[in-house]
């Protein structure tokens, strides 16, 4: 009885700091695309990066998340353009936007 105990509030640990460290990731992904857009004036829209994946990587013999976010922003207000903000763990890896944006 006491190690099923044990196994359950280790679960409710784990759930809790995959929560806690998903809202930290989002909020990050969040911040830096809404950063971006205002630097090269872009308008972020919906107000959010969405979560499109998830996966487990090895760096440095370590497992690690690494989390794909999706967000739209418009140049001018006419087109809707996606662009991806990839973190590893809590370091934003890859940082990418539609590129037809960039030949204007």
């Amino acid at each position: 009885m006491e190690i099923q105990i044990l196994i359950f509030l280790a679960l409710i640990i784990a759930g809790a700091y995959f929560t806690f460290d998903s809202l930290r990731a989002r909020e990050l992904a969040n911040r830096s695309a809404r950063h971006y857009c205002a630097a090269h004036g872009l308008q972020f829209l919906d107000g959010t990066a969405a979560l499109t994946s998830i996966s487990v990587k090895r760096f440095r013999g370590k497992p690690i998340l690494r989390r794909t976010y999706q967000f739209d922003f418009t140049e001018q207000g006419t087109a809707r353009r996606k662009g991806i903000v990839i973190l590893h763990g809590q370091t934003i890896e890859h940082f990418m936007i539609d590129r037809d944006i960039l030949d204007s």
